[in-house]
């Protein structure tokens, strides 16, 4: 992740996803703010591909990483702001803050530099994860995948018992996106749940 101004990075930070949805590859659901010298060197690749396309403000360039090999491989630069941006309001990592200063007031503030190792959750999609991998294995698609259930069990079980993480949608100081997210969740649940009835009822009629 990095702004950048004129053709300097003005803050720059990664994270790696530990956890996503569905299991063998999508949205983040649990990830880690690293340190600034971890890849250094495709950090600098990632600003100098920006460079090279006259970016300005804030992009996340993405890649997935094979440890084995110690090999990158680019897949896309999100242009936006991103779903694991909670990781990076949460560690101090001020995007939106250097948006609306340089972008809009045409004033470069001074900003820390963002805190290392602070994880974040995405909650509800991470259960989904967890009952995919413990009750539904056969559905995830790359057989090549092995996750240990109970040590995935264990690992949500922390979540609630040892606190310490921070989450995508609960903040103390503003609950409101949480709440909505729950009013959503809710209201999708019951038309689950209302589209399930009606199939039934259709299958019944049909039947008779």
């Amino acid at each position: 992740m990095v702004f950048l101004h004129k053709g300097e990075p003005l803050l720059t930070f990664q994270h790696r996803r530990l956890h996503e949805w569905p299991p063998e590859g999508g949205s983040s659901t649990l990830c880690e703010s690293l340190p600034h010298h971890q890849h250094r060197k495709q950090m600098d690749l990632s600003i100098a591909l920006l460079r090279e396309i006259g970016w300005e403000g804030a992009a996340m360039v993405e890649y997935r990483y094979d440890p084995a090999h110690d090999r990158f491989v680019l897949m896309e630069i999100n242009g936006r702001f991103w779903g694991s941006q909670p990781l990076a309001f949460h560690a101090g990592a001020q995007f939106g803050w250097l948006t609306y200063s340089v972008l809009g007031r045409r004033v470069v503030p001074d900003i820390s530099p963002p805190k290392v190792g602070v994880l974040c959750r995405y909650l509800i999609p991470d259960i989904k994860r967890l009952l995919r991998i413990v009750f539904q294995p056969g559905k995830i698609q790359d057989r090549s995948l092995r996750f240990g259930w109970m040590a995935e069990i264990c690992n949500l079980l922390r979540y609630f018992c040892r606190g310490g993480e921070t989450s995508y949608v609960w903040w103390r100081q503003d609950s409101g996106p949480f709440f909505a997210d729950m009013h959503h969740v809710a209201l999708r649940a019951l038309r689950l749940g209302r589209d399930a009835r009606r199939s039934t009822s259709c299958t019944i009629s049909q039947a008779s």
